[in-house]
């Protein structure tokens, strides 16, 4: 058991079940997808990069071999890298901190399968160039939110639902549906941006409309 807050110091909680005394903990795996009690995706993204990494190493020969062409390599680290990385990344709450990371991780796969050292000091935009690639990962992960919300299931729920109550003291943290809404075209309301997830085209233009704004 564990109580998400953002208060420094966790609640203390008090349960029982069948007389025993449930151990309170600030953090719990389940389905492979690591909580924290603060509420934050932190470890867990750190956690799938590190995982995503040693996978790409594993098969280094086949992403890093001038005799394969990139369209394969890139369909090859779709299926056995991204896969690994991309898992449960529909419950994670993006922040600009967070954001950056996927983003360094992806540039950092496209480095080493064009055998791009960091001593020739080439930009992101130059390798991407000579890749003939454009930055893709951040836009899918902003897909799955319109892919949970039309299945109208416990996560959709997560997401639009709101805790009755006071908010506590302080800066709010920006919730994923504010954080997609305050970067696209047509802001709006909360519910009219949520009604654009039901059409799964606009949706998908919508969102590369914005990362196409920031350059990704």
């Amino acid at each position: 058991m564990y109580a998400i807050s953002k208060k420094s110091s966790n609640p203390k909680c008090n349960l029982v079940s069948k007389g025993e005394k449930i151990k309170q903990v600030k953090k719990f795996k389940y389905l492979g997808y690591l909580t924290t009690s603060d509420g934050r995706c932190t470890s867990e993204v750190s956690k799938r990069i590190a995982m995503a990494k040693d996978t790409f190493q594993k098969i280094k020969k086949i992403l890093a071999n001038r005799n394969i062409s990139m369209t394969t390599k890139i369909r090859v680290i779709e299926s056995y890298v991204w896969s690994v990385l991309l898992y449960g990344s529909e419950c994670w709450t993006i922040n600009k901190e967070i954001e950056e990371k996927p983003e360094a991780v992806e540039m950092w796969f496209i480095r080493r399968m064009m055998r791009i050292s960091w001593t020739e000091k080439k930009s992101n935009e130059l390798v991407l160039k000579e890749a003939n690639l454009e930055r893709s990962l951040i836009k899918t992960i902003r897909q799955f939110l319109g892919h949970v919300c039309r299945h109208k299931g416990l996560e959709h729920l997560a997401i639009t639902g709101k805790i009755e109550g006071k908010s506590s003291s302080g800066r709010q943290r920006i919730t994923i549906v504010e954080n997609l809404k305050s970067r696209a075209i047509g802001k709006g309301s909360n519910n009219n941006f949520i009604r654009l997830t039901e059409n799964r085209y606009e949706w998908r233009n919508m969102i590369a409309n914005v990362c196409s704004r920031q350059g990704i």
